[in-house]
């Protein structure tokens, strides 16, 4: 793991060890990001640390940069090439990702709208898109709609993951989706530890 200090805007991708001698280029198989994602007209950014209003506002880029970004650093999908990324889901939000996506070129795969509680809207989104294929017999345009039908709709799924339910437990999608990733809900678990003995008992 290296860690690079970049502006992704400019950054032309490439990962350098301590001697300046690039290790890793692009395009890469695999792009993930969680851009600062309240919206500057509605959220009041934290007056005692400007680290935290970086990271929750998009002073330094957006969604929308991450995305373009992401375009230019990205193997095309036939190549297996996958970009996750974390937007609000406000409606400005989903049109501005939806304009950036078919201006570069990316292809929106599936969005998961996540609902921190039982019967509140979603919260913010998870996307995955990958990089599609310029269309050279599209006069004028360099992409078709990549994401939309002539009607307006959708031509990726749109699914949802709900955190906890209406008293505030965690609801089974979620606990499962945290397992998953190694996550053990220790007061159901069968391998448990005592007071008295630190040891697991199996």
């Amino acid at each position: 793991v290296r860690i690079q200090q970049q502006d992704l805007r400019f950054w032309n991708g490439q990962v350098t060890n301590d001697d300046g001698d690039a290790v890793l280029k692009p395009p890469y198989k695999l792009i993930t990001g969680t851009p600062p994602y309240f919206p500057l007209d509605s959220f009041v950014a934290s007056q005692n640390h400007n680290q935290k209003v970086r990271c929750r506002v998009p002073t330094r880029g957006g969604a929308s940069d991450y995305i373009e970004a992401a375009s230019r650093l990205l193997a095309d999908e036939t190549d297996g090439g996958v970009f996750c990324m974390v937007e609000a889901a406000f409606d400005k939000a989903e049109a501005a990702v939806l304009e950036t996506a078919q201006k570069f070129g990316m292809k929106v795969q599936r969005r998961l709208d996540v609902v921190t509680r039982s019967g509140l809207p979603p919260r913010f989104s998870c996307w995955v898109m990958t990089k599609a294929k310029r269309n050279p017999q599209n006069d004028g345009e360099d992409y078709d709609d990549i994401n939309k039908n002539s009607d307006g709709h959708y031509k990726f799924p749109v699914e949802s993951l709900t955190l906890r339910n209406a008293d505030l437990t965690r609801t089974n999608e979620y606990s499962a989706a945290m397992e998953v990733m190694g996550w053990v809900d220790f007061e159901k678990s069968t391998c448990k530890t005592s007071k008295n003995n630190p040891v697991a008992e199996l």
